[in-house]
This record gives structure tokens, C-alpha cells and sequence, in this order.
């Protein structure tokens, strides 16, 4: 970590404060590593003149950030500067997990954990300062809560805000912020060399393992930080560049010693401090991360960074409803980002697995806002839950597509959580408790109706967890057949539902034991993980108020044949997800399905259990569709259900009435109203008009006759 006598960002010091004193609001801009993540918020809780301008003895300050492993590293590294246990007077909140008390000044949070506390008694009121950072990132719930924060400013004089980031559109959020100053700290950055050399997208772990190898038997010192789309690919590449270096040794070649390390978000906070560990002697580190290393944090000793070009990323299309995790160019902005993490210690040098003409003509200049790509569900619920009853009309600092809103309001209605007004009913407001996807929060609570909610709590767990299979690269033949039939072994024909809930059954009865899971290829951080998010969706459970709902009927119709627990949790899915059922097509290719909620066809994907046994049911549903592209998707989570408990759900996909659901009927109503009365004004006015111009007549006759 950098160490105080070189953080730029400590000669603005006074600068900020001072800003601070005589606004609400500061946008501050700077390069990566110059300090502003931790520093800014130490500036704030020790300074008396801020203190006493916000009339408080103690200033406490919320730092947000987009990703949980950024939360963690900043709020350790900012305990350790202040010598101080993390957890007392600096601390982090993340989903699933708290480090924070009473006695926390400092707190560390992502913005998602930020916008729940926004929906609690207290709602911001338990700080003074709030920090958000990595703004230029544009997440869903950072967007949200400068909405949010901009009302309160309004409320609340002594409220002050801080937008930071690396590089931010200053103007687009000054503007935002009824101009609000800006500090723009100058950073310290070595010369980087930046080299081009075209690869085949699809063998982009090839090329970047190849690359580091290449750096680590050529070139001076300096680690690596490799730029990866997904945990996937940086797990392969990881293994791939172990099992190369070892074939190199065994030929006879002097390599010296590396150290070989993964970075993303899904992993645990202990793997994820090995990362900024220092390097032992004489021996180069290299660094396979997701996109979570260009801004979030900061690993110093970087030398050299390889850039594939491209980032994975999540888009919704409102049209057909489908999330596609697409692997897309990344924007000219990232690459700067990128390149810049190699001169932060040293010159370096940047490794760019893309042409010129690449970065010139296919990189657009700035990220696309997650807001214009993703699922609004949960954003419209968690507005409403605050009482925002026109979501159209929130300040938004960018607006959503209409077609996008319209979709978050079907779904929602689908699911109970509004009623055909538009208005959040008592079921969504329990439901908007979860940290979780709005159907799934609402399996969790029919389960507590249909009597199988603890193996609800179990499959919605492992659904919020990482992938829980152990990926094996097809270049290892014999592990990866080993693999293929340890992991079959679990499947179930009625689909992948249960095939998670027998992995997590087998595996606690075998005392949860880290071998069985490598004896299975199965993920032991996942299944960790999935048991931690279990134990937090159990507390919330205990608080749920269940009002009356359909399943009351329905499960009393429907318990006789619902035998088993495994019975009654597929049941619970469809409560969840019936607007997602699907009939099998009859004449045709198998594995292909008709969707009742717009008849388009849909194709199971080949790592299904039901495909991978050829065990296609007639009627399913299915809670995850994906694909490469927004046009075609496949479904790769599914269970069998019975064509009886759909017959009563279904036909409210069709008793939808959009504009009075969007509020628009009323719009309507009121502007013929408005309309009416205007007409009706002009026409007064006419009348008057012809009564002065008769009276004036009547007197004109008078005078001159």
C-alpha cells in the first residue's frame, strides 16, 4: 500500500476541507492510487472546524463502493493506518456480511447495502458525510442514491456529500448537482509503453498466459496484472500458466520464481488479501483480475499490465425479458484505466491484446450507464417501498428507457408486489426487505406458506452464490472426464432446482468437509458462501409478515400430492416464477419449449440436467435465461412442474391493464380534466368578451343619438 508521503491527494487537504465548510456538495476527480478512498474520509472525522459546522462532536462518514472487495480492502487498510481493530472505529457492511458497531465512524459499504439502509427507521440519518466513490462507474444503485441524496441535501443543510472517482463526467454530475465545485487532484504516473498485438478473442486466455510468461522470462522487474473478462477465465488462466511454467522446468529451462494469483468479486475475503500481500523476494507476481482492478483497488509493485480489450458485462433486454451476460469491446475510457495501473511504482509498460484501429473504431469513449442495460425490478420496488409512487418521475441523473420501467412494473405485478394501480401492496413491501431479485425474495416467502422453507432458504442461497461447479479446461483430458462424472452424479430429472439442493444435502452430511468437495469438483468457497447468505436470509425470514396470497388456496388444493419437500419447493418456484413457464414443442427439435407469457421459443441449454440425462418434462420454468446475445437466450436453470398448479397463475399475465398499472390512466383523467376546464375557461372568456363589446355597442347608441 502507498504510504502517506506520497498520496497527491494530501496536499489538497486543506483545499477540500474548505470546500466542504461552504458547500453541500464536492465532486472530487483523480487518478487511481492518488489516495482518495482512504483518505478523504480521515480528512473529514478529524477535522474540529467541520465538526462544528455540523454541529456535531463526532462526524460519522459512509464511504460507498460498487464492489464488495473494494468495501473490505479499503476499510482494513484505513483500520490499519488508524491503528485501530477493524470493526470499532472502522469498519464495512456488505451483503451477507457486517464489520461495523455502534462506535464505526468510518464505514465501508457497497452502494446496494447503502440503498437498504435508505429503506430502514433511521434511513440516512446516522451519518454526516457521505463519500461516493467511483462514480464514472455508473452502477444501478449509485444512481439511485444520488437521486436519493439530492433530495435529502435539501432537507438536510447540515448533510454534506462527496462524488469521487478516477474519471467522472465532472460536468454531467456538477450540473446534476446544482453546479457544485469541483477539485480535480493531480496525479503522479510514471511513463507507460503501451504495445498492440492483435489475438482471437475466443483463445484470449492463451494469449494473455503466453504474454505474462513472455514478460516474466524477458523482462525486468515489476509484476503483472492481467485484465480477464470473468472468475472463470481468470481461474483457468491461473492454472494454465502453473501447468506451462512446469512444463518449461522439466525441459531444462532456468525460470525463476512466480507467484500465481485470481482476482474477482465472488471470491473470499481471504483470497481475495492475498492479493495485496507483498511479493516475497526474488520471485514475480501475476495477477489474473476481473475489471475490479482498474479503479476499485489499488495492488502496488504493478510493472507491466495485459489488457484483452474486453469485459464481461450483464444486459437486459425488456423485449423478451432476457438477461445476456455478454462479453463486449471494452470503452477507450477502461483501457486509460488499465494502462495506467503499470506506472503507478515504476515505468512500465502495457501489453494491449487488440490492434490501434481496435481501440480507435470498436471501443466507444465511455462506459454504457448500468441503468440503460439492466433489470429495474428492484430499483422500482425499492422506490416504492420509499414511498416514490411515480417512479417516471424520480431524479434520475440519467432516465431509463420507458419500455424498460413498463417491464419492472409487469413483473412486479406478476409477482403480487404491486397491485393493478401501480401501488406496492402489503406483499411487496415484505418482499422489498431481501437483498435479492424480486421473485426470488418471493419464492422465500410462499415457502413459508407451502412448508418447505428451509430448503428454499438453501436453493435461493445457492442461486446468490458463485457457480458451485468446479470448472475443469477441456485441455486436461483426464480430469475433466473425472470431473464431468463426479459432478453428474448429482443430477436430477426434475431439473437443476433439486440437483443444487442433493449437492448441499450430500455435502452436509458429510460434515461439510473441504475434501468431499474436492473429491466431487465441487466449488468449497461457493458452498461456504451459499451456507453464510442462508444464515442472513434466515434472520430476515423470522421478520416476514405473511399476508393472505393465492397459495393459500392452492397449496390447500394441491398438499395431498404434495408429498414430499422436494414437491412442495418446485410448487413454491412456481408461485415465484410462473410468468416463466414453458410447454414443450411436440414436433420438433427436443429441448425446445413454447413461453406462455409471448409464445417465443426457447431453447434448453446443454448443461441443463434435464439435458444432460435427455429427461425433457412437458411443462417446466425456469429462473435463469441467458445468453451471448440480447436476441437469443437459452434456459439454464429449470424444474418440472405440473400443468394443474400453472392453470390458476397464468391467466394473470393476461389481465393487465398497462396504463392504469403505469399510472397514465389517471395521467389521462387528468389532463381531459385540465383540458375540459380550459375549454371551459375560453369560453367564459369568450362570453365576456361579447358582453363588453354589446354593452360598449348599447352605449356608443346612447352618446350619439
Amino acid at each position: 500500500m502507498s504510504s502517506n508521503q506520497v498520496l497527491p491527494i494530501l496536499e489538497y487537504q486543506d483545499e477540500i476541507l474548505n470546500s466542504l465548510l461552504h458547500n453541500q456538495v464536492l465532486i472530487v476527480t483523480g487518478e487511481p492510487g492518488c489516495g482518495k478512498s482512504t483518505k478523504l474520509p480521515q480528512f473529514c472525522i478529524d477535522s474540529k472546524s467541520l465538526s462544528q459546522k455540523l454541529k456535531t462532536s463526532k462526524i460519522s462518514v459512509a464511504v460507498t463502493q460498487p464492489r464488495r472487495v473494494a468495501a473490505i480492502a479499503m476499510a482494513k487498510r484505513v483500520s490499519y493506518e488508524r491503528r485501530c481493530k477493524l470493526g470499532t472505529e472502522v469498519g464495512y457492511c456488505i451483503r451477507f456480511e457486517d464489520r461495523s458497531s455502534l462506535k464505526t465512524r468510518i464505514k465501508y459499504l457497497t452502494d446496494g447495502v447503502l440503498l437498504r439502509e435508505c429503506m430502514g427507521i433511521k434511513g440516512l440519518s446516522n451519518y454526516n458525510i457521505i463519500i461516493l466513490d467511483e462514480a464514472h462507474e455508473r452502477s444501478l444503485d449509485t444512481d439511485i442514491l444520488m437521486g436519493l441524496l439530492k433530495s435529502h441535501l435539501i432537507s438536510n443543510p447540515k448533510f454534506r456529500l462527496i462524488v469521487t472517482s478516477a474519471t467522472i463526467d465532472v460536468n454531467l454530475f456538477s450540473k446534476y448537482f446544482s453546479n457544485a465545485p469541483i477539485i480535480s487532484v493531480s496525479g503522479r504516473q510514471f511513463d507507460v509503453e503501451i504495445l498492440h498485438s492483435a489475438c482471437k478473442s475466443d483463445r484470449r486466455v492463451e494469449y494473455v498466459v503466453n504474454a505474462a510468461i513472455r514478460i516474466h522470462l524477458h523482462e525486468g522487474p515489476g509484476d503483472i496484472l492481467a485484465f480477464l473478462t470473468g472468475s472463470d477465465e481468470c481461474e483457468s488462466a491461473k492454472s494454465l500458466c502453473f501447468e506451462t511454467l512446469q512444463r518449461l522446468v522439466s525441459k531444462g529451462k532456468s525460470v525463476a520464481s512466480m507467484l500465481m494469483l485470481a482476482l474477482y468479486g465472488a471470491m473470499s475475503s481471504e483470497e481475495q488479501a492475498k492479493v495485496f500481500k507483498p511479493t516475497p523476494v526474488d520471485c514475480r507476481k501475476v495477477i489474473f483480475s476481473t475489471n475490479i482492478s482498474e479503479t476499485s483497488i489499488t495492488v502496488d509493485g504493478i510493472g507491466f499490465v495485459i489488457d484483452c480489450g474486453y469485459v464481461k458485462q450483464k444486459q437486459f433486454n425488456p423485449a423478451n425479458s432476457l438477461d445476456a451476460l455478454t462479453v463486449v469491446p471494452i470503452s477507450k475510457q477502461q483501457a486509460k484505466q488499465r494502462t495506467g495501473r503499470a506506472g503507478r511504482t515504476q515505468a512500465g509498460k502495457c501489453f494491449r491484446l487488440y490492434s490501434e484501429s481496435f481501440f480507435n473504431e470498436q471501443m466507444q469513449e465511455n462506459i454504457t450507464a448500468e441503468i440503460h442495460r439492466a433489470n429495474l425490478a428492484s430499483v422500482v420496488l425499492v422506490l416504492k417501498s420509499l414511498g416514490i409512487s411515480n417512479v417516471t418521475n424520480f431524479s434520475f441523473i440519467e432516465p431509463p428507457s420507458g419500455d424498460k420501467i413498463t417491464q419492472a412494473y409487469k413483473l412486479l405485478y406478476y409477482i403480487g408486489a404491486l397491485d393493478e394501480t401501480g401501488d406496492i401492496t402489503l406483499l411487496g413491501r415484505e418482499i422489498a426487505k431481501f437483498p435479492l431479485d424480486p421473485a426470488y425474495s418471493r419464492c422465500l416467502v410462499s415457502s413459508i406458506i407451502c412448508k418447505c422453507s428451509s430448503e428454499m432458504l438453501t436453493l435461493v442461497s445457492l442461486l446468490s452464490s458463485e457457480n458451485i461447479w468446479q470448472n475443469v479446461p477441456k485441455s486436461i483430458l483426464t480430469k475433466y472426464e473425472e470431473a464431468k462424472n463426479a459432478q453428474h452424479a448429482f443430477l436430477d430429472k426434475k431439473g437443476d432446482h433439486l440437483t443444487l439442493l442433493k449437492v448441499h444435502e450430500q455435502w452436509k452430511s458429510q460434515g461439510r468437509k473441504q475434501q468431499w468437495c474436492y473429491d466431487n469438483y465441487i466449488n468449497y468457497r461457493s458452498m461456504l458462501q451459499a451456507d453464510d447468505i442462508r444464515d442472513q436470509l434466515k434472520a430476515i425470514m423470522r421478520i416476514i409478515r405473511v399476508p393472505s396470497l393465492i397459495e393459500d388456496q392452492l397449496f390447500e388444493e394441491f398438499k395431498t400430492s404434495l408429498k414430499t419437500n422436494l414437491a412442495k419447493v418446485r410448487f413454491a418456484l412456481c408461485i415465484g416464477f410462473y410468468m416463466n413457464a414453458g410447454r414443450a414443442i411436440v414436433y420438433g427439435q427436443e429441448g425446445s419449449y413454447l413461453a406462455v407469457r409471448d409464445n417465443s421459443m426457447l431453447h434448453v441449454d446443454k448443461s441443463a440436467s434435464v439435458a444432460i440425462l435427455d429427461s425433457y418434462p412437458t411443462w417446466i420454468i425456469y429462473t435463469q435465461l441467458s445468453g451471448t446475445t440480447l436476441a437469443h437466450g437459452t434456459i439454464k436453470m429449470l424444474s418440472k412442474v405440473k400443468s394443474e398448479w400453472l392453470e390458476q397463475l397464468v391467466p394473470k399475465l393476461e389481465k393487465i391493464n398497462l396504463n392504469k398499472l403505469l399510472g397514465l390512466a389517471n395521467e389521462k383523467r387528468q389532463r381531459s380534466d385540465s383540458e375540459n376546464e380550459e375549454e371551459k375557461t375560453e369560453q367564459v372568456g369568450e362570453n365576456v368578451k361579447e358582453k363588453i363589446e354589446q354593452a360598449k355597442q348599447r352605449y356608443l347608441k346612447r352618446k350619439f343619438n
